[in-house]
């Protein structure tokens, strides 16, 4: 289930989210985690980038880049990884408008937790909890709705 706190200032947000989410990655990621078939899934269509090889030495391939670490990722990608990996909560604003499908695809799976200051192209029907209220919402507009009032 998706669980979304909204909150359109990084500095009141609850201590439990992670807000420097590519930071927080560049510490806390392991090599095994690239083996994973959704990890390199999220990889490849959020940043159009392949995971090449296994093991210790993480080497990713871009068109544009070429050969580059880990931590050449975009925040999106690096945010749904921990997300999917780690299971924190994470300020939400750094997913670009890109990771919503995936963001969901996560959230069917398991709860995963995003604070939101702004309003992302959501399908017109989802589900997710509201946080701040515990009002379990189905569609965009309601989602649009509560976010007006709570912001």
């Amino acid at each position: 289930m998706l669980r979304i706190y909204v909150d359109n200032c990084i500095d009141t947000l609850p201590d439990e989210f992670e807000c420097y989410v590519s930071d927080y990655f560049d510490d806390a990621y392991e090599a095994e985690w690239f083996s994973d078939p959704f990890v390199r899934e999220i990889i490849k269509e959020i940043d159009n980038s392949e995971v090449v090889g296994d093991g210790e030495s993480v080497n990713i391939y871009n068109n544009v880049l070429g050969n580059m670490p880990p931590q050449y990722l975009s925040s999106g990608c690096k945010g749904l990884i921990l997300l999917y990996k780690e299971g924190i909560a994470i300020n939400g604003d750094r997913l670009g408008d890109n990771c919503i499908p995936l963001l969901l695809k996560i959230a069917d799976n398991m709860d995963c937790t995003i604070s939101l200051g702004h309003i992302p192209p959501f399908p017109e029907h989802f589900n997710a909890i509201i946080l701040n209220n515990d009002t379990l919402i189905s569609t965009m507009r309601e989602f649009v709705s509560e976010f007006v009032r709570l912001t």
